[in-house]
């Protein structure tokens, strides 16, 4: 993707999050630049996601059945695994990728 086409894409999405913001209603809308702020942190809560997802796998964790979300650095992982040691691996795991604050492991063991 180019810069100009990258440009563009941003643009969108600070004025579709300002239109939602506003569209939500209960408040003053949000200036372009805290809807600048909350794409770029979506965006950094997604990768974050894909990251804790890549080195629980990595560490032997059947990732085929987890979900993983992030918000503000807090990484819930949803979902099931083939056993205990998998649960246990993948919390203390997730808990050891940057910017990983908290970890809320809501994995459960298949049946």
């Amino acid at each position: 993707m180019g810069i100009r086409a990258f440009k563009g894409c941003v643009g969108v999405l600070v004025l579709a999050a300002t239109f939602c913001a506003h569209a939500q209603g209960g408040g003053e809308p949000i200036s372009p630049e805290q809807a600048s702020d909350i794409v770029a942190r979506q965006a950094k809560d997604k990768q974050l996601a894909a990251d804790v997802l890549t080195a629980v796998t990595g560490a032997g964790v059947d990732g085929s059945k987890v979900k993983v979300r992030a918000y503000k650095g807090v990484v819930t992982l949803h979902g099931s695994v083939p056993d205990a040691n998998q649960v246990q691996t993948a919390g203390t795991t997730a808990a050891t990728v940057s910017g990983v604050t908290a970890v809320k492991n809501k994995l459960r063991v298949r049946k």
